[in-house]
């Protein structure tokens, strides 16, 4: 997906096939702009209670360069998120990569109690 007109983001999604079979069944181009988290919780009453997210910066993988159209040999920053239920359990994993170019992201502003 893309992000202020100008930054391709490439999403890497990882869940259990035997508990959310729906993810295996639905064609890769439908799970575009698809909410994960509405999905597995109104079908799967799995809801999200908790939320990891943690940014590293690695080499860009050729596949996420190639189809976000960057050069090879670049870094990214990579967004990894966690989904977990009230349990703990962990419902899924996602990565999302930012292969950018030079530049600047207005990531807003934050107001807590809205």
């Amino acid at each position: 997906f893309v992000v202020d007109g100008r930054i391709e983001i490439y999403s890497e999604f990882y869940t259990l096939s035997t508990r959310f079979p729906e993810f295996m069944e639905l064609p890769t181009d439908k799970m575009n702009g698809l909410n994960f988290k509405k999905l597995i919780a109104n079908r799967y009453k799995a809801p999200t209670q908790k939320v990891r997210q943690h940014l590293r910066f690695q080499k860009t993988p050729d596949h996420v360069a190639n189809l976000c159209g960057r050069p090879a040999g670049g870094i990214s920053p990579v967004l990894n998120v966690v989904a977990y239920t009230l349990s703990g359990e962990p419902i899924f994993y996602q990565d999302f990569f930012l292969p950018l170019e030079e530049g600047n992201l207005d990531l807003g502003v934050a107001v807590r109690g809205l």
